[in-house]
């Protein structure tokens, strides 16, 4: 349900979303193709979003550098430097809310991709 309401909130942000139903299949999308921002959610079937971080940040891939921002219930302060030590740029807890997608988005995205709905 999380992923639901976080895609159709991206999406009025103008977003073009593709989901990975497991940690394998993040990394295997993110092998593939360069993204302008990728959501992790930090518990995923297979391997969890910060495995798949380590192993973007590790390899020569065309994500490499892509910012990483974590969707977690697990939001405490002390948190915060492991997704970092991880390969994480940022994080937003669960259930996303859409002023923090905004402010993310905001961040980590170049003006021009943003598409502003006043949220």
């Amino acid at each position: 349900i999380n992923l639901m309401v976080a895609v159709e909130m991206l999406r009025t942000f103008g977003c073009q979303v593709e989901c990975a139903d497991s940690g394998k299949e993040a990394l295997l999308l993110c092998s593939n193709a360069p993204y302008d921002l990728i959501f992790l959610d930090h518990m995923m079937p297979e391997m969890d979003g910060t495995e798949v971080a380590a192993r973007l940040r590790g390899e020569q891939g065309p994500n490499r550098q892509t910012p990483i921002v974590a969707l977690t219930a697990n939001v405490a302060e002390e948190m915060q430097s492991y997704y970092v030590r991880c390969g994480m740029d940022d994080y937003i807890g669960k259930p996303a809310e859409f002023s923090d997608l905004a402010r993310v988005l905001r961040r980590w995205l170049p003006p021009k991709k943003v598409h502003d709905t006043g949220g």
